[in-house]
């Protein structure tokens, strides 16, 4: 068996995301935790934007 296992679902045509199957459970927990946090804090940031006070650029960078 492979050291890195593809997740099957990409949107992408070649798998670009895999799972190390190796790792330890926590660690694999620990960075699943990291990434939806920072997934909600960028919609927490975007939500609380204010329209009116935007630049073009402030957009682009997300």
């Amino acid at each position: 068996m492979s050291k890195y296992h593809p997740l099957q679902v990409n949107f992408s045509v070649a798998p670009t995301l895999f799972i190390d199957t190796e790792a330890k459970a926590s660690d694999l927990l620990e960075t699943a935790t990291h990434r939806i946090k920072a997934a909600r804090n960028l919609l927490n940031s975007i939500t609380c934007l204010c329209v009116k006070d935007v630049e073009g650029h402030d957009l682009e960078h997300l």
